[in-house]
């Protein structure tokens, strides 16, 4: 009876010591499982995010322009400290003339009113959205306004292209 009960009490000990480990790989896998699916989760918002600041460009360039589209009231100009085409909304007053920039800097879609003639500048301008790449660009004889926004999605590049066809010729500056 006695070598029953060592034996027993070796036995209880090695089935404590496979139940910890079956509690420490269960813990392990669900924790590896919990980081992959919140990581997973985490680029799949990422991704959206992207998309979603496209298409926010895109509609914001669109309603900008059909505001804006009256005869020498938007012009397709390059900003020279880029050397990239920019939107250029030139408005009147009785205060003067003023020019509404919108063009892409630093990875950020920007707009920056000056007075007619200057250059924007960064410093005074303000964030419409950050993207990866905005161009923009004008064909005289269809009068469409070509504005193309990149974006990074699930790893790829993207781009979403907007026509938008003017009433009214864009004039020269």
């Amino acid at each position: 009876m006695y070598k029953n009960i060592n034996n027993n009490k070796g036995s209880s000990l090695i089935e404590l010591i496979m139940v910890m480990m079956l509690m420490i790989v269960f813990g392990l896998t669900m924790f590896t499982l919990i980081g992959a699916g919140s990581n997973t989760q985490e680029k799949i918002i990422d991704n959206k995010n992207a998309q979603s600041d496209a298409r926010i460009a895109m509609s914001y360039i669109n309603v900008t322009l059909r505001k804006h589209d009256t005869e020498k009231g938007i012009f397709i100009e390059k900003i020279k400290k880029s050397g990239k085409n920019a939107i250029l909304l030139r408005e009147y007053s009785t205060d003067g003339t003023y020019d509404t920039w919108i063009y892409f800097s630093d990875g950020k879609i920007l707009e920056c009113t000056v007075l007619s003639g200057e250059q924007p500048d960064d410093s005074y301008a303000f964030e419409i959205v950050e993207i990866e790449d905005f161009t923009v660009s004008y064909d005289e004889e269809s009068s469409i306004v070509t504005s193309i926004f990149n974006y990074t999605y699930d790893g790829k590049p993207e781009e979403i292209v907007s026509n938008y066809k003017m009433r009214h010729n864009i004039a020269q500056p």
